[in-house]
């Protein structure tokens, strides 16, 4: 009842909140404006439906969910900062080291004051627990990694949000089976918002902006997390096969953003973090896919992935990872050649002939 609750709420105030947020940026100029490059919409298009994401969310976590819990209150400080310096950065963009800096900023609460961590990795790698200070580093740096793979996966209409709703769908029905109500809560509300915002994304009348893909990125990053440490003594996976899983509950965000900066940094020679049209939604887009078309085609991939994974649990989990991800990017080549090549027929056919 409660996930059910939740999310409705969170639907229902997103859902109303959205057109106002499209009637103030046109009145104010606040548009995402197109450049030819990444940036290929043809129309000036409002990037604010991440405040609607993160007020339907917000406002029903603080309504629904248990916060006499210090986790939770440290948790929604983060959550505010990463929404103002998201709000900032859509309206007057943020340089880079600002943004990183709010960003680690809110990390830093997440994983030291909320406490919210990888204690260890239960024997895979040979890894068990984890020392506390490393065990801080290197949650800090899975937070970071997630938050910014969303926030590039933001990139077509329908995909950074839409795959979120099924991250937190998973992480919902999860909690839910065992018991864990505030984050149920949590995960059920923000999945609602995602629902209300893609209504309107799917129409090309707004974006969610740095605002929403942060603010997402940051609760299936605290959600894994969760899912991580409570997963061995639910005994629902093999032990070491934990983290494996919780890989591919991220799959496609995390694949697609190790992907692109190793394609930067080994074959292109510079920053990974100089933009590009080399994501998978960019590739499918420039072999003639439409937004809603590639949207659909990376959900189908992301839950195939997702399931194979929890298919093979039984075997080992290090040769699973490595399999998933070899036919992962076998995949995502043979795609893209079948793609360019059909392009180029189109391109080079004759023009029919016209008695």
């Amino acid at each position: 009842m409660m996930m059910i609750l939740a999310l409705l709420s969170a639907f229902v105030i997103s859902y109303v909140m959205i057109p106002a947020l499209i009637r103030i940026a046109e009145e104010k100029q606040l548009y995402d404006t197109p450049d030819n490059e990444r940036k290929r919409h043809l129309v000036h298009i409002p990037n604010l439906g991440g405040v609607a994401i993160f007020a339907g969310a917000l406002a029903t976590i603080t309504l629904l969910a248990d916060q006499s819990t210090a986790a939770f209150l440290h948790l929604l400080a983060a959550l505010l900062i990463l929404f103002f310096a998201g709000i900032k950065d859509d309206i007057f963009p943020l340089s880079p080291s600002k943004k990183f800096a709010a960003q680690l900023i809110a990390v830093i609460i997440i994983v030291w004051r909320a406490d919210i961590r990888l204690t260890g990795f239960y024997g895979f790698l040979g890894i068990e627990e984890l020392p506390y200070m490393l065990s801080l580093l290197f949650s800090g740096f899975v937070v970071l990694v997630i938050i910014n793979a969303f926030n590039l996966l933001d990139g077509i209409n329908g995909l950074a949000a839409g795959i979120a709703f099924w991250v937190l769908a998973v992480l919902g029905a999860i909690f839910y089976l065992w018991n864990l109500t505030p984050w149920l809560t949590l995960m059920a509300a923000t999945a609602g918002a995602c629902v209300a915002f893609l209504v309107f994304n799917f129409q090309n009348r707004i974006f969610m902006g740095d605002t929403g893909s942060m603010f997402i990125g940051a609760i299936c990053a605290v959600g894994t997390i969760v899912f991580i440490n409570e997963a061995d003594a639910r005994q629902w996976l093999p032990t070491g096969y934990i983290p494996v899983f919780a890989f591919f509950l991220l799959g496609l965000p995390l694949f697609d953003t190790l992907r692109v900066f190793a394609w930067r940094l080994f074959v292109l020679k510079r920053s990974p973090f100089r933009g590009d049209r080399n994501h998978l939604h960019h590739l499918l887009i420039d072999t003639g896919h439409t937004h809603i078309q590639a949207s659909f085609i990376l959900y189908g991939l992301h839950l195939l992935w997702l399931g194979l994974a929890y298919c093979a649990k039984d075997y080992a989990p290090g040769w699973v990872l490595l399999l998933l991800l070899g036919v992962a990017l076998m995949a995502t080549g043979l795609g893209v050649y079948i793609g360019k090549a059909k392009k180029n027929n189109q391109l080079h056919s004759p023009e029919p002939y016209k008695a």
